[in-house]
């Protein structure tokens, strides 16, 4: 006994010096004595640390070494009589250093700090966490140093100074070394360079600067291979030097995020020594003084995106900039009041090592100017320009105006010019209307030779014809024409609105047809709140005033020709609880919903148009059966709920403009129908049950602004439908019952209505009117010996007419 107890205590000894282990060190620095608070044994002071190869020891605060995870050290003051050259939040020379705080609050380190430092190339550092909010750093501040893997860990800058440089995570002496998913975010301070991540390899590293003095560069990533999907969000302070989204061999994917701030070096979305692809630079506010590049790299600079909504950037824009291979397919944006400097010109590409305007500098580079009265020194090395009129362009506006004196050759771009409005609530243009989308005044444009164009009555020659859309709801025809100063040189490129809108009519000449597609998509309603699952109900007697539980799912696949069609799958269900009230009435509740995706087809004379959306609704009723002498009977029902859709189509405009447009929906509905019907006994096995109906549905109104910012208003949809049909039932046996029937429905009413309020004109209605046939067989079954109260339903249909398809049914019965 005496043994075991003792090894009992060796085990529960044992486990506590673990747990503690485990649990880390706290760790408090204060030789001053300023913090207070603290538990003194906590205290700690300065002590030579050896490190893994390592020549020296050298003089820090460190937990130790066995205990690399979760430990505390707070900083809360230093001395001058010890030297105190490096603090460690966690460190080990063999294991992963995960999971440690490091606060300085005050006092001054010689060298560095690390939250968390792993000193072997088989050490990851992970989620280490650095806080300062006062003090001197002489040299570094690392959120977490390792040999091979520095990942998750943050950097709290909320005051004091560090001398040289930051880093989220840093790898910085292994040429494999992976730096990913470390956070800096400065509130404050004086800072040198600050790194997101420094490794081989940098991905995923993200820089938060709102605040502070950064003497330095800025690098989201920097490595000596890749530097990917790193970002750096600027939110205020001040930056005296450059800021990179990403620099490596090979820099993409990298995001500059500018919304304030002042910036008096160059912003870099990506800086590669071989390529820099696909970054992006978004600016909203803010003022840089130097030079904004998609990205700058030594032979490849291609698919950048520069965003431009605000601010003052006093130098020059470049979507991409290389030194020998290429820099296309790069794009520069420019919407909102940016403001851009006496000197600042737009390049779309840059060929520093050769011509700076070879084709390799200017193939499908892209300029988007999606604002006005933007001013510029010119704009070069652009195959594609788009104008996008805003909402608050009127006649005679001018959207860029270049102030060089000399010649802007556009003759690359003038096959490739694009205009469109941008958005669907923009006042109506008039026949007549000019807008200058180029302005030249002290300088030349230089166009195509211009002899094969034909000559307007004006003299001046008409270089491009085309359709503008106003979002979905307007197409207007345009030209766009050159103009001389008094010189004879062109200086304006404008555009002349030639399409004279009419007197309102239901639906205007210069509206865009296309937009009766929106209308499609209450016709896949009215395909979904049929009343068919209801019938398979209705249709069943009750033989005595046992109460039932039922439920019935039924899928289904239909086309609905509405003049064009709409193609709609999907499922419904109704479950309740009826009775036998006495020999005649039964009645009954219930609860239904459903789901649906539907794909819609227009044709018009500027091409098709495709849809396609979710509908889904959930609702409630009652209904009820009486039957009457000579077997005939009446049922109706009543039913209520609230229905959800939404559509989307990219085929708003045309082949050469596509315009994509959506809109989320939400509206009531109600439901009502009348049946009377005879059940003609042929047997005692069969008969014949023939019946006729009417269905009256109506879905509420719902005003929907797209995505485009039309706003339409579709009416109330009224269905109207008379069916005759009959039903023959042959009972095999007792438990088994096969019944196949056929029915005729005419839809004497079902168009959809819609306006266009963005410019008060009705949209031409969809129909849903005429005739569809339908044929169905099924099969009822008791599958419990002896008992029928479980009854299941299975049942299929087909369609034609201007309802064409398939649905299937299951039904299930139980008798309480």
């Amino acid at each position: 006994m005496d043994v075991l107890n003792s090894s009992i205590k060796f085990t529960l000894a044992s486990s506590l010096i673990a747990i503690n282990v485990l649990a880390g060190e706290i760790l408090t620095y204060d030789p001053d004595n300023v913090g207070g608070g603290y538990n003194p044994s906590t205290l700690t002071t300065p002590k030579k640390i050896s490190l893994y190869n390592s020549s020296s020891n050298i003089n820090g605060i460190a937990p130790s070494n066995s205990s690399p995870t979760d430990n505390t050290v707070n900083i809360y003051s230093t001395t001058t009589t010890t030297q105190l050259d490096y603090i460690f939040g966690g460190l080990s020379n063999l294991d992963s250093v995960n999971s440690n705080t490091l606060n300085m609050y005050n006092g001054t380190v010689t060298y560095s700090i690390f939250g968390g430092y792993g000193n072997s190339n088989t050490s990851s550092v992970t989620s280490n966490t650095v806080n300062m909010y006062d003090g001197t750093i002489k040299v570094d501040l690392n959120g977490g140093y390792s040999q091979s893997l520095a990942t998750k860990n943050t950097v709290n800058i909320y005051g004091g100074s560090i001398n040289r440089y930051i880093y989220g995570g840093n790898t910085a002496s292994s040429k494999l070394g992976l730096a990913t998913e470390n956070i800096v975010n400065i509130y404050n301070g004086n800072i040198g360079t600050i790194y997101g991540g420094f490794a081989s390899t940098s991905t995923d590293n993200i820089i938060n600067i709102s605040g502070g003095i950064i003497k330095g560069n800025v690098f989201g990533g920097s490595a000596g291979n890749e530097a990917k999907s790193n970002i750096v969000n600027i939110y205020g302070g001040v930056m005296y030097s450059h800021i990179y989204g990403g620099s490596a061999t090979t820099a993409s994917n990298n995001i500059v995020n500018i919304s304030n701030g002042i910036i008096s070096g160059n912003v870099y979305g990506g800086n590669g020594g071989f390529r820099a692809d696909s970054n992006t630079i978004n600016i909203s506010n803010g003022i840089i003084s130097g030079n904004v590049y998609g990205s700058y790299s030594v032979h490849y600079a291609n698919d950048n995106i520069v965003n431009i909504s605000g601010g003052t950037i006093e130098g020059d824009v470049y979507g991409g900039s290389a030194g020998y291979t290429s820099a296309v397919r790069n794009t520069v944006n420019i919407l909102g009041s940016p403001t851009f400097g006496a000197n600042t010109i737009l390049y779309g590409g840059f060929m520093r090592g050769t011509s700076s305007s070879s084709q390799n500098a200017i193939a499908k580079n892209t300029l988007n100017l999606k604002t006005k009265d933007i001013v510029v020194k010119d704009i070069k090395n652009f195959q594609y320009i788009n104008f996008y009129l805003p909402s608050n362009v009127v006649a005679n506006d001018t959207i860029l105006t270049l102030t060089d004196t000399g010649q802007t050759n556009i003759s690359h771009s003038i096959y490739h010019i694009g205009v469109g409005v941008m958005s669907g609530d923009s006042p109506v243009l008039n026949a007549g209307d000019e807008i200058t989308l180029i302005d030249k005044p002290n300088g030349e444009l230089l166009l195509p030779t211009l002899d094969n164009y034909i000559d307007n009555i004006d003299n001046q020659r008409a270089l491009h014809k085309g359709t503008i859309y106003q979002g979905i709801s307007n197409a207007y025809s345009f030209s766009l024409d050159s103009k001389t100063n008094s010189e004879n040189k062109v200086n304006k490129l404008v555009v002349s609105i030639t399409s004279a809108p009419p007197p309102p009519t239901p639906m205007p000449s210069y509206a865009n047809p296309k937009q009766k597609a929106i209308l499609e998509s209450s016709i896949a309603i009215i395909g979904m709140l049929n009343y068919d699952i209801i019938d398979n109900i209705l249709l069943d007697e009750k033989s005595d005033g046992i109460p039932e539980i039922f439920a019935v799912s039924k899928g289904y696949d239909t086309r609905l020709n509405s003049g064009s069609h709409v193609d709609v799958r999907g499922a419904n269900l109704i479950t309740g609880i009826s009775t036998k009230v006495n020999d005649t009435i039964t009645h009954g509740a219930f609860f239904e919903a459903g789901y649906g995706k539907y794909d819609s087809f227009n044709s018009f004379d500027s091409g098709d148009i495709k849809g396609s959306g979710d509908n889904s609704y959930f609702g409630f009723g009652l209904m009820s059966k009486t039957n009457l002498v000579n077997n005939f009977y009446i049922d109706n029902s009543i039913k209520f709920g609230q229905v959800k859709s939404d559509f989307k189509s990219d085929d708003f405009g045309d082949s050469s403009n596509k315009i994509s447009a959506s809109f989320d929906s939400k509206r009531a509905y109600y439901g009502l129908s009348l049946g009377v019907g005879n059940i003609i006994e042929l047997d005692n096995r069969s008969n014949l049950d023939i019946y006729t109906k009417l269905y009256y549905t109506r879905v509420g109104s719902d005003s929907v602004d797209m995505s485009t910012n039309d706003k339409f208003r579709l009416d109330t949809f009224n269905s109207f439908i008379a069916k005759l049909g009959a039903r023959y039932n042959y009972e095999i046996k007792e438990s088994t019952t096969l019944y196949t029937g056929a029915a005729y429905e005419y839809e004497f009413d079902a168009k959809q209505k819609g306006y266009n309020l963005s410019y008060n004109y009705e949209i031409d209605p969809t129909d849903m009117q005429g005739s569809s046939g339908s044929i169905e067989a099924g099969i009822k079954l008791k599958p419990l010996t002896n008992s029928d109260r479980l009854t299941l339903d299975l049942g299929i249909k087909g369609l034609s007419g201007k309802k064409e398809g398939v649905s299937g049914n299951v039904g299930i019965e139980w008798r309480l």
